[in-house]
């Protein structure tokens, strides 16, 4: 069977990520004690933490374990592991090349098929095409083989579809779409233009891995350790800090399964689309700055108009900013005040620039924007909660009323890859007056699936870059079919 081939867009699997902690507990312990060891960051013996950690590492099957951020998210496991295939499909779903030409050459984006697909059974083929129609979720078994293996020579590419979607929602190109080569002369879609990026780097997708060279996807392909599988979280390692905090802290074997995860970066894995629900102490939490500060002369930042903070502060990551606002009673004040960031978020929203549009939900996905209203309304006062309710009911029942000499459900919505439902999307909670944008954001910074959703963010950034070089410059190879001559068929 063929080995894992992962997204283009985000660098993991088609069904998820590690499984596994490791192949061999002994030598990786060996390693990571003799690291410690070394570094003189703990009081114990060598021995004593090769034998603590090779006992932690033998667990090999990485389950659920307190402390797993995996616990904070729910499956679904209708569409967690749905991709969108692009390309061109044959027989059994194999990729149909262009016979016209001697020598390798590919058919031009123009009319690549695109399908929402799933169920994976090997490497990059995928069994099932999948439809919703009405809102109705439909299969069908078909093949669409997307790999990458040697002598396939195929162009046909796949990401999740969440991916997807952020791609279409995050993309930055200020510069049109190209135009394609087969008559009738039309601008390309965004699938045509991933599929010929993807064919017409210098450096194509790696075989046999999928990924694309020239982006940086953060650490995940360092889970194959080498193998055919992107099965071992260790291989994601980053140093020993969290290892050695909990050593610190009298935590022995199995206890340290958390902390290797956090080492590992188990993070990266997490669904992206959960976001942080309220609790008491993050609604209630002191936001005031502790009185303690030094005397220090007035900043000229902290001199900014108030007017002007949100035009900035939408160009800094969440940490960031409450980083900022820690530094001083006067910018404390005025950052961490909800009209403030609420004003920075509405900014953000339209701003494909902002460092902070990732954090909406993106509308093409239903189920996410879904999750992310129920998740935002749990932040709401109870008062202001049901007043929501009612005034989102009256504004849905309205909008779904057929105008009249219309009949409802329009034939453009019966059928989507991406949306899952033709029924309108309800308002944010996120940006009623009573939500309390603050602790939220705070909570966000803290939430792990948030900041998947932000490394996947920091992918389609990288993206950008390739998008405006293929529509400014070209190909940087042209493997593709002559001009029109797949009209000769």
């Amino acid at each position: 069977m063929a080995g894992d081939e992962v997204c283009v867009l985000c660098g993991i699997r088609p069904d998820g990520g590690p499984t596994w902690l490791c192949d061999s507990p002994k030598r990786h312990a060996a390693l990571i004690a003799r690291e410690i060891c070394d570094a003189g960051a703990v009081d114990l013996a060598y021995d004593d933490v090769r034998a603590t950690l090779a006992n932690a590492l033998s667990i090999h099957y990485l389950n659920a374990f307190p402390g797993d951020p995996r616990l904070a998210v729910e499956p679904d496991p209708d569409g967690d592991t749905d991709c969108i295939a692009i390309g061109y499909f044959g027989a059994n779903g194999r990729y149909r090349p262009c016979t016209h030409h001697v020598g390798e050459r590919h058919p031009p984006g123009d009319d690549v098929a695109v399908r929402r697909v799933s169920q994976c059974i090997g490497g990059a083929t995928f069994g099932l095409v999948v439809r919703f129609v009405d809102g109705v979720r439909q299969e069908a078994v078909a093949k669409s083989q997307c790999g990458t293996g040697a002598g396939i020579g195929a162009c046909n590419v796949w990401a999740h579809a969440n991916c997807y979607a952020y791609l279409e929602a995050w993309l930055d190109c200020a510069s049109a779409p190209r135009m394609g080569r087969m008559l009738p002369i039309r601008a390309l879609s965004l699938a045509s233009e991933l599929y010929e990026i993807c064919a017409s780097r210098e450096e194509t997708r790696a075989p046999d891995r999928g990924h694309m060279p020239c982006i940086d996807y953060g650490g995940t392909l360092d889970a194959f350790m080498d193998i055919t599988y992107q099965d071992y979280i260790l291989g994601c390692r980053q140093g020993s800090r969290s290892i050695v905090q909990a050593l610190r802290a009298g935590l022995r074997d199995e206890e340290l399964v958390s902390a290797i995860a956090g080492d590992c970066r188990l993070w990266m894995f997490v669904r992206p689309d959960i976001w942080p629900l309220a609790t008491p102490d993050a609604i209630f939490s002191d936001m005031a700055i502790s009185s303690d500060f030094a005397p220090q002369p007035q900043s000229l930042f902290a001199a900014i108009p108030l007017e002007l903070l949100p035009l900035l502060l939408q160009h800094l990551d969440l940490q960031d900013i409450f980083a900022l606002a820690y530094t001083c009673k006067a910018l404390s004040a005025g950052i961490l005040d909800r009209a403030t960031l609420a004003h920075t978020l509405r900014l953000a929203m339209s701003n494909l620039r902002s460092s902070l549009h990732w954090l909406p939900p993106v509308p093409s996905l239903r189920e996410e924007w879904d999750a992310a209203c129920e998740a935002m309304c749990t932040w709401l006062p109870p008062a202001a909660l049901a007043g929501f309710i009612s005034e989102t009911k009256l504004e849905l029942d309205t909008q779904q009323q057929p105008a009249d000499g219309q009949t409802g459900n329009m034939a453009d919505a019966d059928e989507s890859l991406l949306s899952t439902s033709t029924t309108p999307l309800p308002t944010l909670p996120l940006l009623h007056p009573a939500f309390p944008v603050v602790p939220f954001l705070r909570a966000c910074a803290q939430s792990v699936s948030m900041r998947a959703r932000r490394r996947r963010w920091q992918i389609i950034k990288q993206w950008d870059v390739l998008f405006a070089d293929y529509r400014t410059k070209g190909y940087q190879n042209n493997r593709f079919c002559h001009d029109g001559c797949l009209h000769l068929e």
